[in-house]
This record gives C-alpha cells, sequence and structure tokens, in this order.
C-alpha cells in the first residue's frame, strides 16, 4: 500500500471522527424545514416533476439546483430519517478532505505538508456548521466540486487539450449550481498558476504570461458572470437582499473590515462559535480602521515575499479573495458573518501556516519531528473542541441555548429558542424569550407574531389580538399577522371580520395552505359549505401530505353527501397519520362501502 494511499485513510477517519454520534442527530429549525422537512418537493423525492422544480425556483433565495436534487437523492433513499441527512453531509466532508489532499500533494510534490492541511480542514471546529447542518449541504457539495475542478484543472495542465478544458468547464458550472459562492474560482485557479504549479513567475512578474493565463480563463470567468447576475436576480426577487437604507454601507464595510479579522481569530481560538453571529446596529470606529490597517500590512509582506515565500501571498490571497462573495457588502440576511462561510477560504490560512512552519523548522529530517509532533497535538486539540462544537447540533433547543451562551442580543436567537420552549408546552419560558427578543429588536414582527400565537394558544384571544397588530404594524405585508389576526377574530365570535383578515393573508401569498385551512372552516362555521370545500380543496393542493387537510376535507365531503370521496381523503389521513383518533371517529360516521349517500 503506498504512503499516499495510507495518509488519505487516515484522513478519511480523522474527518469522521468529530462527528461520532451524529447520525442521532434530528433536524433544526433554522432553514431545515424550507430545505426539507416542509418542502412539499424535496419530500417527494427525486421524480422528474421536482427536477424541473429545481432548475426553475428562486427558493430560499438562491438558484443552486444540484444542491436540491442531494436532498431530494436523500429523501428516495432514506426517507425523512435525519441521520442519514446528516451522514450524507460527513460522507462529503471526508470526500473533500481526501480530494484536498490529493490536489495539494500532487500539485506541490509535498505529501506530508499537505496532510496536515487536510487534517485541519477536517477537523476545525469552524467547518462543523457546513458539515453537521443538513442545509448546508450546499457547501460541502459545492466544494466537492471546487476540489474537483482542480483535480482536472490540473490534468489540464499537465496536457492542455479542449477536452480537458471543457471537464474544467463543466465542473466549475456543476459547483456553481450547487452554491454559487465559488464564483471566485477561476481567481483561485490563477493563484494556483503562481504557486504550487509554477505557470506564472512572480519575481519577476512575468505580464505577458500572466495576460495569457487570464486569456485562458475567459470562458470560465464568463461562466461565474452568469452564475452572479442570476444569483443577483433571484435574491433581489426573493427578497433576501437588505437596503442600503436598511443596512448603510458604511456598516457594511466596517462589518466586513472586521469580519475578515474576526475569521482569522476564530481560527486561532474556535472557543465562542454560533451559528448565527447578530449584525450590530453601529461599530467603534477603531475596529475597522484597525482591521483595514492589520489586513493592508499583511497584504505587503505577501507580496513582498512573493519570490521566497509564494505560498504565503496564495495563501492570503486565496482567504481574502474566496470570502469577498459572503463578506457582506452586498447583504442578505441579517448575520455579521458566519462560521460556514470560511469552509473553503480557511484552507489559504491552512497553507500558510503549515508551509510556514515548515520552513521556520528548516528542511532537516531531525527538525520534522517538532513540526509533526506540533501538528498531531493541534490536530487532536481540535477534533475534541469540533466535537464539541458539533454535539450543539443535536437538536434546536441545544443550538440555540448554545448560541444564546456565546453572543449578546441576539433577537433572532431568543425567538428561535422560544418556538422551540412553545412546541414543547414550555409556554411561559417561550413568552420570556419572546419578550427579550422584541425588546432588543422592538420592530421584530415576527416576535410579536409567534408572541400571539403562544398566547392565543393559552385562551387569550384579545391579549392575542394585540400583538398580532404589532406584527403587522412592523411589518404591513406580514400574511401571518393576518391570520393571526383572523385566528383570534375567529375564536372571539367575529366569523365575518375573520374571513376578511384571511382573505388579506392569501392576496399576500397564495401559498399559504393554514390559511386555506383557517379560510375552509370559517366558511364552513358559517354554514357556506362551497366556499369551504373550495379553500379546503385549495389547502390539500399545497400540502397533500397534510393528515389534518385530509381528514378536514373528508369531513366536508361527507357533508356533502360524497361518501366515497370523504372515504379515500379519510384513507390517504390514516395511511399519513396510521390510528390517528380523529381519522378512525370520521371512518367509523362513514356508510358501508358502495353507498354514495349520507344519512
Amino acid at each position: 500500500m503506498s504512503r499516499n494511499i495510507i495518509w488519505a485513510t487516515a484522513l478519511v477517519l480523522i474527518a469522521i471522527l468529530p462527528y461520532y454520534g451524529i447520525w442521532g442527530y434530528e433536524f433544526i429549525s433554522f432553514d431545515d424545514p424550507e430545505y426539507i422537512t416542509e418542502n412539499q418537493q424535496v419530500m417527494t423525492g427525486l421524480t422528474w416533476e421536482s427536477i424541473h422544480w429545481a432548475f426553475t425556483t428562486n427558493a430560499v433565495a438562491n438558484w443552486h439546483p444540484l444542491t436540491w436534487m442531494s436532498h431530494m437523492l436523500d429523501v428516495s433513499l432514506f426517507g425523512m430519517n435525519p441521520g442519514a441527512h446528516h451522514m450524507g453531509n460527513v460522507v462529503l466532508h471526508a470526500l473533500n478532505t481526501v480530494l484536498l489532499f490529493g490536489f495539494m500533494a500532487r500539485a506541490s510534490g509535498c505529501a506530508g505538508r499537505s496532510a496536515i492541511v487536510a487534517a485541519l480542514f477536517a477537523v476545525h471546529p469552524l467547518h462543523v456548521e457546513s458539515v453537521a447542518w443538513i442545509s448546508e449541504r450546499k457547501d460541502v457539495l459545492s466544494t466537492f466540486f471546487m476540489l474537483l475542478t482542480l483535480w482536472a484543472y490540473l490534468a489540464y495542465t499537465k496536457r492542455p487539450n479542449g477536452w480537458r478544458y471543457l471537464v474544467v468547464f463543466v465542473l466549475l458550472a456543476m459547483g456553481l449550481m450547487s452554491k454559487p459562492m465559488l464564483v471566485t474560482l477561476p481567481f483561485v485557479l490563477l493563484l494556483m498558476d503562481a504557486w504550487p504549479l509554477n505557470r506564472l513567475s512572480l519575481k519577476p512578474f512575468d505580464r505577458a504570461a500572466a495576460i495569457q493565463l487570464i486569456r485562458e480563463k475567459l470562458p470560465l470567468f464568463g461562466l461565474v458572470a452568469v452564475s452572479g447576475v442570476i444569483t443577483f436576480l433571484v435574491q433581489q426577487d426573493y427578497g433576501a437582499m437588505s437596503s442600503v437604507d436598511k443596512v448603510p454601507l458604511t456598516l457594511r464595510l466596517a462589518n466586513a473590515l472586521t469580519s475578515y479579522i474576526e475569521y482569522v481569530i476564530n481560527m486561532f481560538v474556535p472557543t465562542r462559535l454560533a451559528v448565527l453571529y447578530p449584525l450590530a446596529p453601529s461599530i467603534p470606529i477603531w475596529k475597522p480602521l484597525g482591521s483595514a490597517a492589520l489586513i493592508s500590512a499583511v497584504t505587503v509582506l505577501a507580496i513582498k515575499s512573493r519570490a521566497k515565500l509564494p505560498y504565503v501571498s496564495v495563501g492570503w490571497f486565496w482567504f481574502l479573495g474566496t470570502l469577498v462573495p459572503v463578506i457582506g457588502i452586498v447583504q442578505v440576511g441579517s448575520q455579521a458573518m458566519a462560521d460556514r462561510y470560511t469552509y473553503i477560504p480557511l484552507i489559504g490560512l491552512f497553507i500558510i501556516v503549515v508551509w510556514g512552519c515548515y520552513d521556520l523548522l528548516g528542511h532537516h529530517a531531525a527538525k520534522k519531528a517538532p513540526l509533526v509532533a506540533s501538528a498531531l497535538l493541534v490536530i487532536a486539540g481540535l477534533t475534541s473542541v469540533s466535537w464539541m462544537q458539533a454535539r450543539y447540533w443535536q437538536n434546536s433547543t441545544t443550538l440555540w441555548t448554545r448560541t444564546l451562551e456565546v453572543t449578546e442580543n441576539n433577537h433572532r436567537a431568543h425567538n428561535k429558542l422560544a418556538i422551540q420552549l412553545a412546541d414543547s408546552g414550555q409556554s411561559e419560558k417561550a413568552i420570556a424569550h419572546y419578550k427579550m427578543a422584541i425588546k432588543i429588536q422592538p420592530g421584530f414582527a415576527r416576535a410579536h407574531n409567534n408572541l400571539g400565537n403562544v398566547i392565543a394558544a393559552a385562551g387569550h384571544p384579545e391579549e392575542a389580538l394585540q400583538h398580532f397588530e404589532n406584527a403587522l404594524a412592523a411589518k404591513p405585508d406580514y400574511a401571518m399577522a393576518f391570520n393571526g389576526i383572523g385566528s383570534a377574530l375567529d375564536d372571539l365570535g367575529r366569523t365575518n371580520e375573520a374571513i376578511a383578515s384571511y382573505e388579506n393573508a392569501v392576496k399576500i401569498d397564495p401559498t399559504l395552505s393554514a390559511v386555506h385551512n383557517n379560510l375552509a372552516a370559517a366558511y364552513y362555521k358559517q354554514g357556506k359549505l362551497d366556499q369551504a370545500v373550495e379553500k379546503s380543496r385549495l389547502a390539500l393542493e399545497l400540502e397533500p401530505q397534510n393528515a389534518s387537510y385530509q381528514i378536514n376535507y373528508a369531513i366536508l365531503m361527507f357533508s356533502k353527501g360524497d361518501i366515497e370521496s370523504a372515504r379515500q381523503h379519510i384513507e390517504i389521513a390514516l395511511r399519513l397519520r396510521p390510528g390517528d383518533q380523529q381519522a378512525i371517529k370520521v371512518m367509523n360516521m362513514l356508510p358501508a362501502a358502495g353507498t354514495n349517500k349520507a344519512h
């Protein structure tokens, strides 16, 4: 067995080790519902219809059809078993680790140092989010195609021809269809040309060769430009981009500069990591100025050392450049930064650290032992920290509890934890967290709405109504606030007003199945059976796997005298939710099979 195969086998084990036990983890409440557990297209598995949807949807503010298809494949193979979905991420992460090692070893000729870089990539705690979070399949999948692209590019540089270039182009396209963050990959290939591939001299700088290498990559630049335009249009259409009024450009620039330094600090001290870092409303001027000074100083040193230490400039610009799409200049979401954004960029810093330590210790065999011993200690320590970090991803409660422990003024984390507490019947604790979220962010519409839901469930519709109205005041086009108002009015016996509020909700968002279902119940209460049937049918079309909707529709069919339709939908409900007492009760009300008339 060759040494590289031994390295690769060891790296697979190292990559898997921090995620021991992950097959017992749950789906979480952050993005997993939109990506999997409440996504009707994904839940149907991999079909021609779902594939067509994957290529045409802008759901969750992204165009990444291959990511959607990977989730659909998991559903087809494993159903809704979260452990299997988690393991898909772990397998891809292990493959990425081996691919990174293989590429660096072949390109640089240094298997030992490449193995240490790959091991750091495998076990670093900043990478736990990308692996342990099922919805971040796009990270591990896009990186898989990125590394395959690097392998294909390496083969192309050894023997350039059109077919090999086409493989590079196709793999890059597949990576972009997994996550558009790979728009910087053509620039990474230029860095690889300088080192370790040595196709471009840095000192003296070979201008003619640089121009030729840029020309060589024009089709790739064209491809990423198209991907960038698609991403911009999708996110703009989805409403994911924050306006300059909401997040001023000066705040974005300040946050971007400080985030670069925060990522470096977290690389060396990865102890207080969170799934969500809130964006501060203001940043002290000294932070971005100090960060800019540090970044400029390291950049100057990297450029000056490019001849003797090319890995420093390549690694540094890899880190700076690959973070550009997610550094926050174009603000998507409300986070200041995110651990998952470092999955690819940290490779550049790992290269600097490993090759730099090797050069500092010298190249003699006797001096390699301290490097190896230090590397093993660091990798063991990082593995331990990553294992502990991964455990916070067991379920939504552990995740949001930890997030609140390590961040401040995190209104979104308070809201997320409150949802879990409410779902587990801990209403008083949920209300406390909702109120804390509103205290931090008074105009937080979702927290107002969720607080209204908890209070309404406790039997206080009048008090709940005030919170729903507060949500609507904060966000006038908030469909679920109209739904909450309708529900509270319905509980107060003001059914006509409730129907009007429900109708406002579906005008804003016709895809809300729960609102159509509520409308059906309200119309049924008024004796308007035809309207009730129509709304119930719409709810079913939007969410056919919902057993409650199937039962409600069956009751309406029974009321209309269509016994066979009622029976069919009750049977569907019982297949979806075997043993459901309400469904059994309705089934027992139905006449014998073959009778199509209610008595």
